[in-house]
């Protein structure tokens, strides 16, 4: 388990990128109303949130190799955590409710138009996790030098 600690740095990127794009393929979806764009929404918020899960148990499994954690190293981690956990929980939510709504009302301008601005609000969430995830990355180089 120690090659999903190691990688952690690498694969982080996927979700933030897929979860990132996602709002704006949405909008695609909601000017055009063209399906390809629905299913490629749909297809990216799928494989960010199985991107942010993999990133999340990587994560745990980094935090369980270190075993010197200082105060402000750890509590750094804690907001890290925190804000990972609230980004996959609300991916994760978002993807499910999008399945459901869509199965029932596919043609509904208005419903991609919600999850458009409820996709944005998941982007603060992504921010903030990267936000300390970054101070947490400098503080553990620092530590360990």
């Amino acid at each position: 388990m120690e090659f999903l600690a190691q990688i952690h740095s690498k694969i982080i990127h996927f979700p933030i990128a897929l979860l990132c794009v996602y709002p704006f393929i949405e909008l695609l979806f909601f000017i055009t109303q063209k399906e390809y764009f629905n299913k490629t929404a749909f297809l990216f918020l799928l494989l960010g949130v199985v991107a942010a899960l993999f990133a999340v148990l990587s994560g745990n499994r980094a935090f369980e190799m270190i075993s010197n954690w200082q105060a402000d190293s750890r509590m750094i981690f804690e907001q890290h955590q925190f804000y990972a956990n609230i980004t996959v929980w609300f991916f994760s939510a978002l993807l499910i409710i999008r399945f459901v709504v869509f199965k029932k009302y596919s043609s509904k301008r208005v419903i991609a138009f919600i999850f458009i601005i409820v996709s944005l609000a998941g982007l603060f969430a992504i921010y903030q996790t990267g936000y300390y995830g970054g101070l947490l990355s400098k503080l553990v180089i620092i530590n360990s030098q």
